[in-house]
């Protein structure tokens, strides 16, 4: 019996990673493979790990964690790397924008401790104005998302997020509340869907949106295989705002898959066999 092996994190545990995770047990259940589940949650050393898989799932954003498992040998699906430019939105910009779209952005200076200089809400006002969309470098399902209308609400938002590294951007109105998730396992498309919520200018399920599956256009479709090439996922989702050319959001390195499921799309399958044929 073939072996492969899944990691989660401990601390991140919902209804939907578990569903996520029983997609992928009855998955290798149907192809008589053996997944051995390996949960992040103690602390760990140095070649500290043994007798796993030789492949490996990696649904957690522990980057250290991934590359020891690399280190000693195991084929992490996504890589390290790769995880890594995905999970911070300042990084996948700066990564994809001499090739893909994506709205006028500013990107904020470090900041070690204390809140943003006059100057700095200065040029933002200045150079995109409002609304502005302001971003977390990290963040999921859209809880680290802001708009603001004038400078008092970009004052309090700016003061929020503190010396968190982050993004201001250009509010794509036409999209308000509307994006594409196109879906991608090795160099294919394998489903997308759109989301629409009317409660926000963001469409997550998390924030109340709507799904349903959609059919991208060809430029979508290649810009999204050329996003994961770029960055280097062997599966992925890629967000744009529904426009008519491609106009990126984000890329997602750990996609939830459900509203692909209900449309009769096996994701677990799709990876598990390309991780299989590697």
């Amino acid at each position: 019996m073939s072996k492969l092996a899944i990691a989660t994190n401990y601390s991140y545990s919902t209804d939907v990673t578990k569903r996520q995770v029983l997609s992928f047990h009855n998955a290798c259940k149907e192809r008589n493979i053996d997944l051995v589940e390996i949960t992040n949650s103690i602390p760990w050393s140095p070649n500290g790990t043994s007798c796993l898989p030789d492949k490996c799932i990696y649904l957690d954003k522990d980057i250290c964690f991934a590359t020891e498992l690399e280190r000693q040998g195991i084929r992490v699906y996504n890589c390290a790397s790769a995880i890594e430019l995905a999970d911070n939105k300042i990084k996948t910009q700066l990564a994809l924008c001499d090739m893909l779209a994506f709205p006028k952005t500013l990107i904020a200076p470090k900041r070690y401790f204390g809140y943003p200089s006059d100057a700095e809400l200065d040029t933002v006002e200045q150079k995109i104005g409002y609304p502005v969309v302001v971003k977390e470098a990290y963040g999921s399902l859209g809880k680290q998302v802001y708009i603001a209308n004038n400078r008092q609400e970009l004052a309090q938002i700016t003061q929020k997020i503190g010396s968190q590294p982050h993004l201001y951007q250009t509010n794509v109105a036409e999209s308000a509340g509307k994006s594409l998730r196109v879906f991608i396992v090795g160099d294919k498309v394998i489903g997308a869907a759109r989301y629409h919520n009317t409660s926000s200018f963001k469409s997550n399920l998390e924030e109340g949106g709507q799904i349903k599956f959609a059919h991208p256009s060809t430029a979508h479709r290649n810009a999204a295989i050329a996003a994961a090439k770029r960055i280097g996922l062997d599966f992925c989702a890629v967000d744009f705002f529904d426009t008519e050319k491609p106009l990126v959001i984000e890329v997602n390195s750990n996609a939830y898959f459900r509203g692909l499921e209900a449309g009769g799309v096996d994701v677990a399958s799709e990876i598990i066999d390309y991780i299989m044929t590697k």
